[in-house]
């Protein structure tokens, strides 16, 4: 999951998009894919819907926006 969301930064700046974006998009990202490696889903395929609903409720216990 990790190597993923390396490759989509680099396809970030690729297509141009600003620093910013560059930079927090994937900083988020790998916040998510720690959680779920918290869980022990080690890949993209194993992801399932009740580990997203789970992930949702962990930022809502922590008012942050889903």
């Amino acid at each position: 999951m990790r190597d993923t969301v390396h490759q989509y930064t680099q396809d970030l700046r690729a297509r141009g998009k600003s620093l910013r974006t560059v930079k927090d998009y994937p900083f988020e990202l790998m916040k998510m894919v720690g959680f779920f490696e918290e869980l022990k889903v080690f890949g993209w395929k194993k992801l399932k819907e009740d580990h997203v609903r789970v992930y949702h409720q962990s930022l809502y216990e922590r008012d942050l926006a889903p």
